[in-house]
């Protein structure tokens, strides 16, 4: 029984995380529009600051929700995946 509930903790775990990766990207996509057309810094730095309170904040409801924990457990692997979308954005 034990071997159940870790392979449906597991699953449960890796849904949250896709979603989180979702909120992600679909957060950037949206607030980097404005970003090409302005394009400065300033501007990519406050858009960055809110994905990462939005992901944040849904980090938390998705565990209060389910009781399982997202590997997005701090900012830094948050902002890690960010940069990793802008890249990808960029290309």
């Amino acid at each position: 029984m034990q071997w159940s509930a870790g392979i449906y903790s597991s699953a449960l775990s890796v849904a949250n995380d896709v979603q989180l990766q979702r909120s992600i990207r679909k957060s950037f996509e949206r607030q980097s529009n404005l970003l090409d057309k302005i394009g400065t810094a300033e501007e990519e730095q406050q858009i960055r600051n809110r994905v990462l309170v939005l992901t944040r904040d849904l980090s938390n409801r998705v565990t209060e929700s389910t009781g399982i924990q997202s590997s997005f457990q701090d900012d830094q692997e948050i902002r890690d995946y960010l940069q990793l979308v802008i890249e990808e954005t960029r290309k």
